[in-house]
Order: structure tokens, then sequence, then C-alpha cells
């Protein structure tokens, strides 16, 4: 009787699997079919989500979506119901404040907290745009005290110890793992205009807080719970048990990662009197002036370093690169930035508004950014009730629009060679020629309501960081074949960043 119990309990579960299996089938045909029929893409992408999500895993993301926009059109299918959108004057009508797109459930993988959405998360317009309000002082810095000689106290710290400790002498070399040490810095900067103090990490050269670690180990995740947002309702009924909270989502009480950033915050806060109207301290002075209660200011400030440090340490990593590996380009920047100090244009350290003024020291980041932008994530969007038509393409009402920044900065716009890393082409341009250049440009920080609240933040501290390091060093990579190891999830991780540096016999 037993075994016959057993085996009726299995011939119903192939039963339901079967019919399951069945009912797949039949949806991801209908929906091959039926929608968005008519827009190329790879063959599997048109049937099931796992296309992508073997790109989501591959650490390589910018090049799937860089390979497939260029196969296959400015709008290609990457899902049964998604597309990916490269054209960026599509793109920029898509983002504008007048849009009708509203922001998908590919965001609500992004919360920190079950309950409660973050700058980042926020799906909701009215919303999100007041979050925007409150935070923007904070972000582009108007309401920290001394925002840029923060700027430049974290980078003569970095400095200094490159100076006393990854100097190589002639008749042998130190590899200096430059992209750590810029995460370091750009860690310690964020902390400090964030809560009053650097973290430690360059003094300790260490991942102090086990952040970045925590990050390379979440992100993964947190891409495929935006792929496959049915595991987010899962996620955020499981997070109303307190126990499976604390434990699912960053808490004060962990030891690495977003949850020591929390007790940080909660740390800083409780020390502190209220905050008065025209006070300016910090990041969580500015929150919390600006009507974010201490709970949103711990989740945003969280949010906030995860944005900020990855991003802007990519974007002088990928800036740096191409600079010291091209021979010609480092000469003529290391030149300008010798004639602007002999000259006496510019100051020691160099102020922001100086940097802006340094022509090719503008092309080389412009180029650097647009070569390799620091971020690729989606941003998906929906189409509204009404439908659209992308580049002659119709869409029905619901359909996922992806952004692809990386291909967007490949646009002809930039001439022919926009593949190759050429900083002149800033400075050749025509002025209408520039104009439309810096327009597509600029989605590199997003666009409209969505433009990036710490573009400030993340421009200057190039402008203040790269001619520090040509001002006082020498540096070649030492290995040319591979001179980093790089993953990309959305944000790229890049490790073994080791160049050979020397000090300047001129500084």
């Amino acid at each position: 009787m037993l075994n016959r119990h057993f085996s009726t309990i299995g011939q119903t579960t192939l039963s339901i699997l079967a019919l399951w299996l069945i009912a797949y089938v039949v949806s991801a045909v209908y929906t091959r079919f039926a929608c968005i029929a008519d827009i190329p893409g790879p063959f599997w992408a048109a049937y099931s989500r796992f296309w992508l999500s073997r790109g989501y895993s591959s650490g390589c993301l910018w090049k799937v979506y860089h390979d497939v926009s260029s196969r296959y059109g400015t709008v290609t299918r990457i899902g049964p119901n998604r597309v990916l959108l490269s054209d960026p004057e599509e793109t920029m009508r898509i983002l504008s404040s007048r849009s009708r797109y509203e922001r998908g459930p590919w965001y609500d993988a992004f919360k920190i907290e079950p309950d409660r959405s973050n700058i980042i998360s926020q799906r909701d317009r009215p919303r999100h745009l007041h979050m925007r309000f409150q935070m923007a002082p904070g972000y582009n810095g108007k309401d920290i005290a001394d925002f840029e000689g923060i700027l430049e106290a974290r980078i003569a710290d970095l400095m200094d110890h490159i100076h006393a400790d990854w100097v190589s002498p002639a008749d042998s070399t130190i590899p200096f793992d430059i992209g750590k040490w810029i995460r370091h810095m750009t860690m310690d900067t964020i902390t400090h205009l964030s809560f009053g103090r650097p973290i430690g990490y360059v003094d300790q050269d260490r991942d102090v807080m086990q952040f970045t670690s925590v990050m390379e180990e979440l992100l993964p995740v947190v891409l495929h719970f935006s792929l496959f947002t049915e595991l987010n309702q899962i996620l955020k009924a499981l997070g109303k048990i307190d126990f499976l909270k604390k434990n699912l989502f960053p808490h004060h009480t962990h030891t690495k990662g977003l949850g020591v950033v929390r007790r940080i915050i909660k740390e800083v806060i409780a020390s502190r009197p209220r905050p008065t109207p025209d006070s300016k301290t910090d990041m969580v002075n500015s929150f919390l002036k600006h009507g974010l209660s201490a709970t949103e200011v711990e989740a945003e400030m969280a949010i906030g370093l995860v944005a900020g440090s990855d991003t802007t340490s990519t974007g002088l990593r990928a800036t740096l690169l191409p600079i010291i590996s091209n021979p010609p380009v480092y000469r003529k920047l290391q030149r300008e930035i010798d004639e602007a100090i002999a000259e006496g244009r510019v100051s020691l350290p160099i102020k922001d508004t100086e940097a802006r003024r340094l022509p090719y020291l503008q092309a080389c980041i412009q180029e650097g950014l647009r070569c390799h932008p620091p971020l690729v994530l989606a941003r998906e969007r929906i189409v509204p009730p009404e439908g659209d038509v992308l580049c002659g393409y119709k869409l029905p009402a619901g359909t996922i629009v992806g952004m692809n920044v990386w291909t967007s900065q490949r646009n002809a716009v930039f001439g022919k060679d926009a593949e190759i890393f050429r900083p002149e082409r800033w400075l050749e341009a025509s002025e209408q020629q520039l104009r439309s250049m810096k327009k597509v440009w600029s989605l590199i920080f997003g666009h409209g309501t969505t433009k990036c609240l710490g573009e400030n933040l993340a421009l200057t501290t190039m402008n203040k960081v790269i001619p520090e390091l040509f001002r006082r060093f020498d540096m070649a990579t030492i290995n040319p074949d591979r001179p980093w190891q790089s993953e990309c999830y959305g944000v790229f991780f890049q490790k073994d960043f080791n160049i050979r540096i020397t000090v300047r016999e001129t500084s």
C-alpha cells in the first residue's frame, strides 16, 4: 500500500511538471510570435529570459550588450518581452522628464529594505523627484563644508602613501596596484563626505568594511533578481519576518558590507544635535536637514556608497589605463599640466575650476569615460499604455526597454574611429559637432529626472586626481598584455591593475 501511495504522489508530481512544461512552451511560443516578433535578436532570447541570465552570469555584461547591439541593430530583442536600445536620441526621449515611460520592476531588485524604496529603487515618479530634491545639495557638494578641501586631503593622503611605500628604485620594480588604491581613496573620500571622517581604507590598506568583497558577491545575485522579478515578491514576503529580515537584508548588527555602513550612520546620527537650516557639514547632516528620517538616511547612505565609490573608481582607472598605454597622449597631457604649473595657471593642489580650463585634460577625461562608461546597467523602462515606436519598430504597451549606454558611446557622431581612445576628437570637432558629441556623452550620467546626482563629485575627483598623479610621477603598466582583471555585472570590478611608478625628476 505504501508503494502505491508513493507511486501516486510521483505520478501526480510528474503530471504537474508536464502540464507546467506544456504551458510554458505554449506561452513562450505565443509570446515569441505575438509580441515584438519583428524585432531581431538572438534566437533563444525570444523564448526565454535564460539567454539574458547567461549574459548576466558571464562577468562581461558590457560585451554581451555591445555584441548583440552591434549585430542586430539599435533595437534588439533580448527577452520574450524585452528589448535593448542603443540609439542616443531615442534613449534621451524615453528618459526625458515629459516621457510617459515609467520605471519597471527591474528597479525593485535594488532595494536594501523590503518595505522601503531608496533613491535608486523608487518607481513612483513624484516621490522619486522629491527624494532627488532632498538629496541633491548633499551629493553635489553645496551642503558640505569645504567640499573641495576634503577631496584634496584624501588625494594628498594617497600621494603620501605612494611616495612612502610604492615608488620603484632605478634597478628594480615594486608592483603598485593603482586600481586598488584608487578604490581605497574613493571609499575614504565618500565616507568623509558622507559622515565627516574617512573610514581608513588608505591608512590601513585593506577593505575595512569588507564592502568590496560583499558587493562582488552580491551584485551578480541582484542582477538575476532584476531579471526574474518574481523573486522580489518572495523576498519581500520573507522580509516581513523579523528574523529573516535581519539576515536577508543589510542590518546594523552585521559585521561587514552595507550593514556596517548602517551601523556607522546610526552612531553618527545619535551623537549629533538636530541640524539647523543653515548648517553645512556632511551628507548625513544635509539629508536630515532636508527631511529624511534617520532610518531613511541609513539606507540612502548605504546605497550612495555602492553607487558612488565603484563608478568613480572605474572612471579613474578606465581613463588612466589608455593614457598610460599611449605614449603620445601621455606626453601631451603631462606637458599641458607642466606648462600650466610653470605659468601659474593652476594651484598646487589644482582646483576644479582650473582643471576645467585645461583642454587636453578635459578631452582625456571625456574620452576615457566615453570609451569605458563606468555603469552599464540597463535601467529598464516600460512602454506606456498607448504603445510606442522606437527606431521604426512598433512596441506594444508593457514592453520592457533597457538602455545600452556602452554602444551609444560608439555612435557615429564621434567619428569613424569611435571604438578608439583618441582625445583629439574633442579638440578637432566643429562647434556644432562638439555640441552633438557632448549631448550623447552626457548619457553616461543618465538623463532627465534620472541624471546621476553624483556627477559633480565624480568629475571633480577626476579633475583633481589625474593632474596630481601626472605632476608627481611617471607610470607604466607592468603587464601590457593583460593590464588588469576586469569583471562586469553592470558595475565593474577591476583587480590587479599593477603599474611601475617612479618620482618625476622635474617634480
